[in-house]
């Protein structure tokens, strides 16, 4: 079944759904009309976008909103609208709630070579600042027809602040990914530290020739992809399964970044220098040898610990050196503790094991597997879904997804770790969800 099919079908179930009346009190009351009227706990639709958008479509699939209670929204539209400075094939706008919703345009001007290009990178989370680049000298210090990256404060209309400036375009076709990926890695919640990459040496101890990994924090610039040895290597782009913070790969104070080289798992601490996460920590193994991590790693807000999954056996307690193992690691002590020890069944088979996500506190592990490790978890190797509640030392089956392999998608997680959402193609509520039109499982 395709997606909008999907959309399409959860669209009939809202319809028919019970009118749920507006409660006494209820601060959405006046917004609780038509189709809003049938959501549940008060809650309501607002139009975010202005009314008026010179004919131009809003991209929702790039809409971002803020977790405070949604005070703002970030999204792309393909074209010009609410005073916006640059016309782009993905116009970067953000919208904020005061006593109504305003919206105002994020890219900077651009000159027309960057018609097609990204300048927008990213954004804080109050929506206040953004990580723009440009071709065009707007703070001192910028170079006219070169390469500008900037923070712009988005309360005041021509406030930037420059982060570095380069007289070759390389850094900016670098940056906005014109032609391919783009070299920004992430940032703090207020922006004052970010991360990104760059094949134009930005720093004196920076290679040439080769793409490096920069942590800008509060004025200084460092290079952040120096190994432990000294060594700097080439990182045309940073793996996906790169750790993230809630979609972020930077710690709350902008001091620590992660990155992965050759599937090895590694954190740069501004002033510290780099560490290797994922290596050995048995008894007579070598300390300096890499280990491969397996999909993704989440680290705590101050980036002090990280989860990760590796097949091969990290500790002592691993017995299990083939099948895969759940780790976190600490930076106090840079210790490691098998997390999936505990659980893992004597009798052999596929894990196939993948974390999910780490609750911001560290204590509930969500993840999927292909194995029973729960008496309660049934029989087979269809994917599962557990979560490790750390604190407790318990494991919790949650579901079985018999028509898909590995387990669930598009997965969205509370800060706590309390409350997960998912889509599935398998019946994980005894709900007959085969579609009446395709009869595919689950659509």
């Amino acid at each position: 079944m395709t997606l909008l099919a999907g959309m399409v079908a959860l669209a009939c179930s809202l319809c028919l759904a019970p009118r749920a009346s507006a409660a006494d009190g209820c601060a959405n009351a006046a917004l609780r009309s038509g189709a809003a009227g049938r959501l549940p706990d008060c809650r309501a639709w607002e139009q975010v976008s202005p009314v008026q958008k010179n004919g131009v479509d809003v991209v929702s699939t790039s809409a971002v909103a803020s977790v405070d209670g949604g005070d703002h929204v970030y999204f792309n539209a393909a074209g010009a609208f609410a005073g916006a400075e640059s016309v782009l094939y993905d116009t970067a706008y953000v919208s904020a709630r005061g006593g109504d919703w305003t919206t105002r345009g994020t890219d900077p001007a651009l000159t027309p070579t960057g018609l097609l290009v990204k300048a927008t990178l990213g954004l804080s989370e109050d929506g206040t600042k953004a990580v723009v680049v440009t071709s065009k000298a707007l703070a001192p210090g910028a170079i006219e027809g070169g390469s500008n990256l900037y923070v712009r404060d988005l309360t005041q209309p021509s406030s930037y602040r420059l982060v570095v400036a380069t007289d070759t375009p390389s850094l900016y076709a670098n940056l906005t990914g014109f032609g391919g990926q783009g070299g920004y890695h992430a940032g703090n919640d207020d922006l004052s530290a970010f991360a990104f990459t760059s094949a134009t040496p930005l720093l004196d101890e920076a290679p040439a020739g080769m793409s490096s990994l920069y942590l800008w924090h509060d004025g200084r610039l460092s290079l952040a992809s120096r190994l432990p040895d000294g060594t700097t290597p080439d990182l045309p782009n940073l793996l996906a399964n790169t750790p993230s913070r809630d979609g972020r790969r930077i710690s709350e104070d902008g001091t620590r970044i992660w990155f992965t080289y050759d599937n090895a798992l590694y954190q740069y601490a501004e002033g510290e220098g780099t560490t290797l996460i994922s290596r050995s920590h048995r008894a007579g193994d070598d300390p300096t040898a890499p280990a491969t991590i397996d999909g993704a790693a989440y680290a705590s807000p101050d980036g002090r610990e990280i989860v990760f999954v590796a097949s091969g056996a990290l500790t002592d307690e691993s017995d299990v050196p083939s099948r895969g193992a759940i780790y976190r690691w600490s930076a106090d002590d840079d210790s490691l503790i098998d997390l999936s020890s505990p659980y893992t069944p004597a009798g052999g088979g596929p894990l196939a094991l993948n974390v999910l996500r780490a609750s911001s506190d560290g204590r509930f592990i969500w993840l999927t597997s292909w194995a029973p490790l729960t008496p309660d978890a049934g029989s087979g190797t269809e994917g599962r879904l557990y979560v490790i509640d750390t604190e407790a030392g318990q494991l919790r089956f949650v579901a079985n997804f018999v028509n898909e392999v590995g387990g669930p998608w598009m997965t969205r997680f509370s800060p706590n770790g309390h409350r997960i959402a998912f889509v599935s193609f398998s019946p994980v509520t005894g709900v007959d969800n085969v579609s009446a039109v395709c009869r595919e499982p689950g659509s």
